[in-house]
């Protein structure tokens, strides 16, 4: 009898186990979304930086990272939030991206408050940067 029982329960199983698996037809008739690369909301680098409408940084940064221009930093915003470094050198806010050119940069990469703060320092302040990586 116990045994029976025992038989009973383990083939239940196996058909439940069996019931709960998508069929091999059913798992192959759903399209399958294309695979991208995701996008890094802090970084513009490679292709995105080659815009064809952009005449400098500043465009590239405006078109691809809009948020960057505007976002409000302990209640500065745009200009006033943000701090622009040449790879470790300071340049200035980010309307200084209008006099660089595309071709200078190899990477482009938002750091918040506290990232540049930790990158650059407290006399960084408590602002954001943008860091222009240029070919060394």
């Amino acid at each position: 009898m116990r045994f029976s029982f025992w038989l009973l329960v383990a083939v239940l199983a196996v058909l439940t186990a069996g019931a709960c698996r998508p069929r091999e037809r059913e798992a192959t008739a759903r399209p399958q979304r294309p695979r991208t690369t995701p996008r890094d909301q802090y970084l513009i680098e490679g292709e995105e930086l080659r815009v064809a409408t952009a005449q400098n940084l500043y465009d590239v940064v405006r078109i691809q990272r809009p948020a960057w221009l505007t976002r409000t930093v302990r209640g500065l915003r745009g200009n006033d939030a943000t701090v622009v470094y040449l790879d470790e050198r300071k340049i200035g806010p980010p309307n200084i991206l209008r006099e660089l050119s595309v071709e200078v940069a190899i990477r482009l990469r938002y750091l918040t408050p506290t990232e540049a703060q930790l990158r650059f320092g407290p006399s960084h302040g408590s602002l954001a940067a943008i860091v222009v990586e240029v070919a060394k």
